[in-house]
């Protein structure tokens, strides 16, 4: 549909492609950009269904996550479905292939007890190879194609949508980015060969990032935010240089509170890297610490030990030779001879 759009301009085909976007973002999409939640069907279940060890999370529904998000960042030119791209590439994507680049995940859980698979639960491993064989050359066939998702250009300029250490070539124009992200959030922009007119530097913001500096030719700048992109709009020359300094602390992350699978839990994340907690690769068995009994609904002050109570004291009956009880609903004693009770 996105293609179709591209080639025909009908906006009631980009208004359908928006509402569809937004909702699998907002409603049906894991933190890692993984997509689909049900085995049966590979499909997506009902809003905020994301059980953890039952996720489905397919790699090649990654890869056409990506492709999706790059023709709508195509149409639109807004920031928003770089930012996705960036997210499933290192998390959602990644995740499918080994090191060594000889094993394949085909489902990518976002939890797995390191056991025996049961109905669909636990005994996930990559291997090499798989009968239904589609995301291995899917995966291959995306890193092939990756620097075209890195940057594009337009009669304005060239616009920067991944910071990946390298050289971006474009017509008159060629820059090189040096730079250690996504573990670092330094990124280095050196002009190699440029027009002799105007054109417009166009530089992503991810969305994750909330403190960042601009600096051009050592000057700090201030340039404007169009569409999550920092503009700089000026003639270039030979050697110049813009730097970025885009600020990476931890965050802890919530997931929506309908998400029943996610309730008292958070997500570690730090730049566009969500982090995973694995303890088959500890030298010790890691074990998480019991969290602190704490409940709103009650007094969690320590509890004091209530005093036991004291034995009662058990009275003689009267040895009255004349007492008695006399029926009735409610029974008391007579009156003895002496006429005491």
């Amino acid at each position: 549909m996105a293609d179709l759009y591209l080639e025909t301009g009908d906006e009631a085909l980009l208004r359908a492609l928006e509402r569809q976007w937004r909702d699998m973002v907002n409603r049906k999409l894991y933190i890692t950009g993984g997509a689909g939640a049900r085995h049966e069907g590979e499909a997506f279940g009902q809003p905020y269904e994301l059980p953890n060890d039952r996720a489905y999370c397919e790699t090649c529904a990654a890869i056409a996550s990506i492709m999706w998000s790059w023709r709508m960042l195509l149409a639109t030119g807004q920031g928003q479905y770089a930012d996705l791209i960036e997210r499933t590439l290192f998390n959602g994507f990644l995740s499918g292939i080994a090191l060594d680049g000889e094993r394949f995940f085909y489902v990518n859980p976002l939890l797995s007890n390191g056991l025996g698979e049961v109905i669909g639960r636990g005994g996930h491993e990559r291997r090499p190879w798989y009968l239904v064989a589609c995301c291995p050359p899917n995966v291959m066939r995306l890193l092939g194609s990756l620097p075209q998702y890195c940057a594009s250009s337009d009669a304005r300029g060239v616009q920067l949508h991944q910071y990946v250490a390298g050289s971006v070539s474009v017509g008159a124009v060629e820059l090189r980015l040096d730079t250690e992200y996504p573990w670092q959030g330094a990124v280095a922009l050196t002009v190699e060969r440029t027009a002799a007119e105007p054109w417009t530097l166009s530089l992503r913001r991810p969305g994750w990032c909330a403190v960042a500096t601009v600096v051009c030719n050592g000057s700090s700048v201030e340039p404007p935010l169009v569409d999550g992109y920092w503009q700089l709009d000026r003639t270039w020359q030979v050697g110049d240089r813009v730097e970025l300094t885009l600020e990476m602390p931890v965050r802890l992350t919530r997931a929506h509170p309908r998400v029943e699978a996610c309730a008292g839990q958070v997500a570690v994340e730090r730049g566009p890297i969500v982090y995973c907690f694995e303890q088959c690769d500890q030298r010790r068995q890691a074990r998480p610490r019991p969290r602190p009994r704490t409940d709103p609904g009650r007094n969690n002050c320590p509890r004091r030990r209530r005093p036991r109570p004291r034995p009662r004291r058990r009275t003689a009956p009267s040895r009255c030779a004349a007492s008695r009880t006399t029926p009735g609903p409610t029974a008391h004693p007579a009156p003895c001879a002496s006429g005491s009770r």
